[in-house]
């Protein structure tokens, strides 16, 4: 018989039992918190409504607008505008400012892609172009 594994296996139980009743109920009380904090927010978003008043309203109507409009897109977005473009992975790297492996990367990405923030404005730069523009940005 092994020592080390008998004094790991015991030290081990007889932590786990000494600390199972204080987490109990400190999960206990964080839900309680959880569920007062949820009937708080949800009396704030009443009385938010009745009184016409919203607390997000920090922001510029035009810049949410933007931000609403414009989603992350996905390797098949970028796929699509490659294509629609009539453009090679290269060239369309070269429009916007990334390097043609970075491109590739993109297009076998799952999920949606995550953007730095100068990439997020190439592509929708990119994307309201036809294919002869976008041949005359290359040259």
């Amino acid at each position: 018989m092994n020592i080390n594994r008998l004094l790991k296996e015991t030290i081990t139980q007889t932590s786990l039992r000494t600390l199972r009743k204080p987490v109990a109920s400190v999960r206990k009380e964080l839900a309680e918190v959880k569920r007062q904090l949820a009937a708080l927010r949800k009396k704030l978003r009443s009385l938010e409504k009745s009184s016409g008043v919203h607390s997000r309203s920090a922001a510029p109507e035009s810049a949410m607008a933007e931000k609403k409009r414009f989603r992350r897109p996905t390797a098949r977005d970028v796929q699509s505008l490659r294509n629609k473009l009539d453009l090679t992975q290269a060239q369309l790297g070269k429009l916007m400012g990334v390097s043609t492996l970075t491109v590739w990367k993109w297009e076998h990405a799952e999920g949606r892609l995550d953007f730095r923030k100068k990439a997020t404005e190439a592509f929708r730069r990119v994307r309201k172009m036809n294919r002869s523009e976008a041949q005359k940005n290359l040259q």
